[in-house]
């Protein structure tokens, strides 16, 4: 089996299914996707950090950016390591797939029946080729966390998403006021301006 993926699977094949987002064969845009997470997230500690002995108040921003991104890793993990599978698929014993024949089947699944997991599904589950198994609840397979979306992680994918949203705009704006911060004079710190912006100043 590949260890990292280039791209999705057009057709079921024989072999395991994977079981979450860290099963072979890895995604190469979920290796860039981790990697630009971790990058962004330790930037955001390094530059907070590294100012705190001049502007004590670079502290505040460390809790606040922390309330988003403490619980994006929460849900990152649930969401990454949860099998999205239907309950038949995962009772199913583990063992390697049916190779689909499209011959003998114009579909991969006929009334509420997988032809290559080989088992009873619900009504909205569907086969994904690139996980090998049926999802329960099926809406896409997402290339970024290497698993599919479905009725079972789909509140989590949204709070995920939400988190991001949530936390980009809060450094987009905390960078915002760290740049005009930057511009204000020191000896006017005594007007109000210059006062709500001080805990940015020189950064």
């Amino acid at each position: 089996m590949a260890i990292i993926s280039c791209g999705p699977t057009s057709t079921p094949t024989m072999g395991e299914r994977r079981t979450n987002s860290y099963s072979l064969p890895l995604h190469y845009v979920q290796i860039i996707a981790i990697i630009v997470i971790f990058f962004l997230i330790s930037m955001n500690y390094l530059t907070l950090c590294v100012n705190i002995p001049t502007h004590p108040w670079q502290w505040l921003n460390i809790v606040l950016s922390s309330l988003f991104i403490l619980p994006f890793f929460i849900v990152f993990i649930i969401l990454t390591y949860i099998d999205p599978a239907d309950d038949e698929v995962i009772y199913k014993s583990r063992g390697p797939r049916t190779d689909f024949d499209r011959r003998q089947h114009a579909h991969v699944i006929t009334d509420l029946y997988c032809h290559v997991c080989d088992v009873h599904v619900t009504e909205k589950a569907k086969h994904c080729s690139s996980c090998n198994k049926c999802i329960y609840s099926f809406d896409h397979h997402c290339i970024w966390l290497n698993t599919c979306v479905g009725g079972k992680n789909y509140r989590l994918f949204l709070s995920m998403l939400s988190l991001i949203v949530i936390g980009t705009l809060f450094i987009f704006f905390n960078s915002l006021l760290q740049f005009i911060g930057s511009f204000q004079d020191v000896s006017s710190s005594s007007s109000s301006s210059s006062l709500s912006l001080k805990p940015y100043y020189g950064l």
